[in-house]
């Protein structure tokens, strides 16, 4: 394992799809949970038509997505030459997944491999691919109710590979499935040294009685998934839900509980009644019917990116494990870049040609440092445009104004925690400011010293 190591080190950063690896920042719209093809063993209900399932997801490409995440893996039909011949008809970047789904769809060979075995394999379709396709998950992991012996030694395993891999992990467990049985399942996978930060919980019931849950999960550090979206019209799901879910309402209160950023949605597509074709919602439910219905619930367009672009694109790129802790410091806590600043002396010009001729729309506007700075974001795409324009005479802002003349003042990266930065930058040679400040939205952040930039002003705050 220590030789995939050295691989998928050289991948940080980067997503693997079916077609190869691309940057996390092209990822753009994800579906994190999702099947092209699937065999349940009941052939009305199996996806298996190849043609069908390329023609039902051009509709998600067209509405706007560009990822999917397959969870098809080992018990349940995964096709991974058919996956990438579905990628290249369509455009789509599909990224697969490995591992093994539930005990019950296994067969007894499968259930005697040992732990050390069925890590072997993980890390075997990530690094070397089958027939050179290239897995880019860990999962979805089967968990049962209650959990097998096979699928303990698969969660220790699963752990392994995930140190080995630098690979994002995805756990199924059954709706039914109590709070006890979730913990107990991270329990075996923390114990055997997973990153929980990296755990996707799915197929959460999308229940505001559920929302405590969920809550506690996204406190254990966990991606907590709300993947059932459409799927109301398949009769198994409807079965177990007992018809009390509200996934709309469910996933304002999450947003409203400071979840967003461990938030995740997706629809599970996995039965032929949810193709278009058949009636169903198609791949494009979220983006045509919930993302409205989202909005109508007072979900802000900027939360919804975080939800649907932003999240994948930090947990799916990977990860590498295996840095040494001398540079811990600074290099381990960079997330990506949070937004370029440029100081004005009056907002309201500079919207002329920000927003008028450029044309990017305004975000939000906010005061902050008791009063005395105007922070007017704009959306990018990618990232922010900041305008920062000083409201008091004797603002130090004035004085770069004065000397530079309306201009970009800084740029300003994410990092985990402004309060570690503090304390590790300096060791990794990156001389900081006297304190923190107050940034954008409440956070904290804090300059560099320019002397360590060749005069590059940089700000960090927290992701």
């Amino acid at each position: 394992m220590a030789s995939a190591a050295a691989v998928t080190a050289a991948w940080e950063g980067q997503v693997m799809t079916v077609t190869g690896l691309i940057p996390a920042d092209q990822m753009g719209i994800t579906l994190p949970h999702e099947h092209l093809l699937i065999v349940h063993h009941c052939p009305e209900v199996d996806l298996t038509d190849e043609s069908l399932a390329t023609s039902e997801l051009r509709w998600f490409l067209l509405a706007g997505g560009k990822t999917l995440v397959e969870m098809t893996n080992q018990g349940i039909g995964r096709d991974p030459a058919a996956m990438r011949r579905i990628a290249e008809k369509t455009g789509v970047y599909v990224v697969m997944g490995c591992g093994y789904y539930k005990d019950v769809k296994q067969s007894d060979a499968v259930r005697a491999k040992s732990e050390e075995t069925i890590a072997e394999e993980i890390v075997r379709d990530v690094v070397e691919g089958v027939d050179g396709i290239h897995a880019g998950v860990i999962g979805e992991i089967g968990v049962s109710r209650p959990i097998t012996a096979f699928e303990e030694r698969q969660l220790r395993a699963t752990a392994k590979a995930q140190k080995a891999t630098g690979a994002a992990v995805n756990l199924h467990f059954d709706i039914q499935t109590t709070p006890a049985e979730h913990n107990h399942a991270l329990d075996i996978l923390e114990k055997a040294g997973a990153d929980l930060s990296r755990v996707v919980i799915s197929h959460l019931p999308p229940r505001l009685e559920e929302v405590d849950r969920c809550v506690a999960l996204a406190e254990r550090g966990c991606y907590v998934e709300l993947d059932l979206f459409g799927m109301e019209l398949f009769p198994d799901v409807v079965r177990q839900l007992k018809g009390t879910e509200d996934p709309v309402a469910t996933t304002k209160a999450l947003i409203d509980r400071g979840c967003i950023k461990k938030l995740l949605i997706s629809q599970d597509l996995c039965a032929q009644v949810c193709y278009k074709k058949n009636g169903g919602y198609g791949y494009d439910n979220l983006l045509k019917r919930i993302v409205p219905q989202f909005k109508a619930a007072g979900i802000t367009d900027e939360q919804i990116r975080t939800i649907m672009v932003e999240n994948p694109k930090r947990l799916f790129p990977f990860k590498n494990y295996a840095r040494p802790s001398a540079a811990v410091g600074a290099m381990n806590m960079f997330k990506g870049l949070d937004h370029l600043a440029i100081a004005v002396t009056n907002t309201e010009e500079a919207l002329k040609i920000w927003r008028d001729q450029f044309g990017f729309p305004v975000l939000f506007s906010e005061k902050v440092a008791g009063g005395t700075t105007l922070l007017t974001h704009l959306d990018l795409g990618n990232t922010h445009l900041q305008l920062v324009e000083p409201l008091t005479p004797d603002h130090p802002l004035r004085a770069w104004l004065a000397t530079h003349g309306p201009g970009l003042h800084h740029v300003c990266l994410k990092v985990d925690d402004v309060g570690r930065a503090f304390v590790e930058f300096p060791k990794a040679g990156l001389p900081v400011a006297p304190a923190t400040h107050q940034g954008t939205q409440g956070k904290r952040a804090l300059f560099v010293d320019k002397a360590a930039t060749q005069g590059v002003q940089v700000e960090v705050t927290s992701a």
